[in-house]
């Protein structure tokens, strides 16, 4: 169903999926608002597991001279991120799974909704994986020519553990980073996180999202 929340654009959610949870959570709680300064609003934004587009929509109408790199690895959520983002010409999208390397990998559905899907191992029982594009924060810089990613907002079902654990090669190109942690997939995501953002200064939760900021 088509459904419209104040001046944003309109936008296509699945009765019974978590589409509608997760709108509730971008637009109308503003989970992903930042006290950006106003002479100084951000330039790019990565999305890394952009669903089906809420937080792309939002990002893309609320910081209108931003470019938006909305990545999304499971077809259906894609194709749902290229209809609700059709018309907003600051918004690129990439189907692919963020990783450490460029190539494939299996993507598994937990059966636990829409938002779920998570790059694992394909031996793992009860799961039947999907063969899906990875890509890394390193040729998405250069894919796009991006200087400085203003803002990296990652939900990636425990994926951060494995994409932070080799960030030393573009971590001091990222201004602030809005992530779901996942320890209860993949113990030990926020100790690598925490390690490879030691450098920024400022740190916050809210709700179940981390924020940091240099």
């Amino acid at each position: 169903m088509t459904v419209r929340y104040r001046d944003f654009p309109s936008v296509r959610v699945r009765r019974g999926d978590t589409d509608l949870r997760t709108l509730c959570h971008v637009l109308g709680e503003s989970g992903y608002e930042f006290p950006w300064p106003a002479d100084d609003p951000p330039k790019w934004i990565i999305d890394a597991g952009a669903n089906s587009g809420m937080a792309a929509v939002y990002f893309a109408y609320r910081y209108p001279g931003a470019t938006v790199i909305a990545i999304e690895p499971d077809a259906s959520n894609f194709a749902l991120l290229e209809e609700n983002t059709s018309a907003l010409s600051n918004v690129r999208c990439v189907r692919a799974a963020l990783w450490t390397h460029d190539g494939n990998v299996d993507l598994l559905d937990p059966g636990q909704g829409s938002w779920a899907f998570r790059v694992g191992d394909s031996r793992e029982s009860g799961h039947t994986p999907t063969v899906v594009p990875a890509v890394t924060v390193e040729r998405l810089l250069k894919q796009f020519g991006v200087d400085r990613i203003s803002l990296f907002k990652i939900d990636i079902e425990g994926g951060e553990k494995q994409v932070f654990s080799e960030s030393s090669s573009w971590i001091d190109r990222v201004d602030a980073i809005a992530i779901e942690l996942h320890d209860r997939f993949q113990p030990g995501c926020t100790a690598v996180f925490d390690q490879a953002t030691a450098a920024f200064s400022m740190r916050g939760t809210r709700g179940e999202d981390t924020f940091v900021t240099r």
